[in-house]
């Protein structure tokens, strides 16, 4: 395999960038477009991306398609990403009106007796999540996605692409790898997905995510992107604009990046009528610290207001 290598510099600095968050990429923002075989690293000598194209089987690609076309359900939870909202007097949300003011990334909605909403919100767009779920504040328990136990057959059909991209990993950046697998074998088995350095999947539909960086992954690996498409689009570029480059990723193509570099999609024009599935492939950083399956069910018994097992 011939990989070009790249040594690439940031056109500004971090901190500075954090400005554009929640804004999208601009055509003028990018200078290169990857889609071949490609190594870069920044100025640091540390990875920044590892493109590999055609290699994943297409057979596969196909399966994965019909499997998870379904697990991008509509969501406000995808804050930066989703980029800004703008708020319009009397507009609503599932008959809630919106909290007029400036265009912002998280918003409140007014309820029908005239209170504030204390959930805040973002942007609606069609994302979901697969695999396994560490604690939090709401869920104090290791759980299965709700995709996932309302559609385990098509969870199952899909493991074989995410294996092959778990092992398309191992072969782009063993040392990343490495540390991940680390991770992932600190992690029981009730909570992986078998045969990969994952535990979980974010699955988008037709989503151009706005500029941000990732979180709640594990840094000392890395993230990636594959994409599943049906019908013709051009478009829809993965891009690090501090550095001018994108990578238009395909079928069949992953590539492994730092997703705590910002990033976001060019736009996506449809040629015909299109789906452009895109899947996050990573470790949810406090997994192992999960028990089992049956520990994590009996943290749920325990609580007085288990309402269930799923989210």
């Amino acid at each position: 395999m011939n990989i070009k290598l790249l040594k690439v510099k940031a056109q500004t600095d971090y901190k500075s960038f954090s400005k554009r968050s929640g804004t999208f990429v601009k055509e003028n923002d990018i200078h290169t477009i990857i889609n071949y075989n490609c190594d870069a690293y920044d100025e640091q000598g540390e990875p920044l991306f590892f493109f590999r194209k055609n290699v994943i089987p297409a057979n596969l690609c196909k399966t994965a398609y019909y499997a998870l076309r379904t697990a991008a359900t509509g969501t406000n939870n995808r804050g930066d990403a989703a980029g800004f909202h703008h708020p319009l007097e009397n507009t609503t949300i599932k008959g809630q009106r919106l909290e007029s003011g400036k265009p912002q990334k998280r918003f409140t909605v007014v309820k029908k007796d005239g209170t504030l909403d204390s959930v805040a919100r973002a942007q609606h767009v069609k994302s979901g999540i697969i695999g396994y779920f560490d604690r939090n504040v709401r869920f104090p328990y290791c759980r299965q996605t709700a995709w996932t136990e309302k559609n385990f057959p098509n969870y199952i059909k899909s493991k074989k692409y995410i294996q092959a991209i778990s092992e398309q990993f191992k072969k782009a950046s063993p040392d990343r790898f490495k540390a991940q697998k680390k991770a992932i074998d600190r992690t029981h088995k009730d909570f992986k997905i078998e045969n990969t350095v994952f535990t979980t999947v974010t699955v988008n539909k037709n989503f151009r995510t706005a500029i941000h960086v990732d979180a709640g992954d594990y840094e000392k690996g890395l993230g990636n992107i594959a994409v599943l498409q049906a019908g013709e689009y051009t478009g829809g570029e993965t891009c690090l604009p501090r550095y001018g480059i994108g990578f238009d990723v395909r079928n069949t193509d992953v590539c492994f990046f730092n997703v705590h570099e910002w990033h976001g999609n060019l736009p996506i024009v449809a040629k015909k009528p299109y789906e452009r599935i895109s899947l996050v492939c990573y470790f949810r950083k406090n997994m192992d610290k999960c028990g089992s399956s049956e520990e994590e069910l009996n943290i749920v018994k325990n609580r007085k207001d288990f309402k269930g097992l799923n989210v």
